[in-house]
């Protein structure tokens, strides 16, 4: 998706859970994540200390074909949305160190997979996004985060950084084979923290 289109979707969430509905928009387009690993996410994986973590820490379970677990950044306004998402949790009295963080609109359960897709394509029908029905789905989250992180490594490797921008899409993505995306590598802590950035300026209509 195009960013102009990420922000159409993110203004056109309403209703009770929109500030749910933003979180997990947020979470997936700044971090890569697979639509059921950002489901799996409980309140306690993301608040330490009453703060909101900077980092998430992915175990090896939650993620296909991993070879080890990985650790992501959070942007700004990702953590921003995490913690309105928290306090909503709370105000309605479903907070608890167990509570997952999507909770389900149909009871005391993470949400599943149908509903992010219904509440996906809802928005992107409200924003005007108008494509094959067999395209447009929550991986585009993914997809998305992977073609940002791709063309910032392209912009930094064209300005003299020594780097490999397929490499990097890999690494940000948690892939284990490079066969299919390239071998898994572990993330350099400089590298990640400069893509944060990137994905911070370029989401910047959430912190207004």
């Amino acid at each position: 998706m195009k960013i102009e289109e990420c922000a159409a979707m993110y203004s056109a969430y309403t209703g009770r859970h929109k500030l749910r509905n933003q979180c997990l928009h947020l979470l997936c387009l700044t971090t890569g994540l697979r639509i059921h690993e950002a489901l799996s996410i409980r309140v306690s994986d993301v608040l330490q200390n009453r703060q909101v973590v900077q980092a998430l820490q992915v175990q090896r379970g939650k993620m296909k074909q991993a070879a080890q677990g990985r650790t992501i950044l959070l942007p700004a306004q990702t953590r921003e949305a995490i913690r309105l998402q928290i306090d909503w949790l709370l105000q309605y009295g479903h907070l608890g160190p167990d509570q997952f963080l999507f909770r389900s609109q149909l009871g005391d359960r993470p949400m599943q997979v149908a509903e992010a897709w219904k509440i996906f394509n809802d928005a992107a029908n409200k924003a005007g996004l108008r494509r094959d029905l067999g395209t447009l789905g929550t991986h585009c989250w993914r997809k998305t985060f992977a073609t940002e992180i791709f063309c910032a490594a392209v912009e930094r490797m064209q300005a003299g950084e020594r780097i490999d921008p397929m490499r990097e899409v890999a690494r940000a993505l948690g892939h284990a084979d490079m066969k299919n995306t390239e071998k898994y590598l572990p993330v350099d802590p400089e590298i990640a923290f400069k893509n944060m950035q990137m994905l911070e300026a370029r989401h910047s209509y959430a912190l207004s």
